[in-house]
């Protein structure tokens, strides 16, 4: 099964770093995604990304959580339906 391809951007605003996350998933089936590493509150719970500052690595200061998975904490990325068309 191969991944999704992503496309991040990130941009300061105020205090805050925004992070836009497109995924296009180019096979012929549907990929698994668990729920909780989408920020669908706007908010990450774990160390999702590798952050480097001034080519130093920075540790992650937020949250750790750890759950059960059950197949109710996955959403389905369905596969691109115009595969030649380029991430945003």
């Amino acid at each position: 099964m191969n991944p999704p391809e992503a496309s991040i951007t990130a941009s300061i605003a105020g205090d805050d770093i925004v992070v836009t996350v497109v995924l296009a998933d180019r096979a012929t089936e549907a990929f698994p995604l668990l729920r909780w590493n989408l920020p669908a509150d706007g908010r990450l719970t774990g160390s999702l990304f590798e952050v480097n500052r001034n080519g130093k690595s920075q540790q992650y200061l937020g949250e750790m959580v750890k759950r059960r998975v059950t197949a109710d904490d996955y959403l389905s990325l369905q596969p691109a339906k115009n595969t030649k068309q380029p991430l945003a």
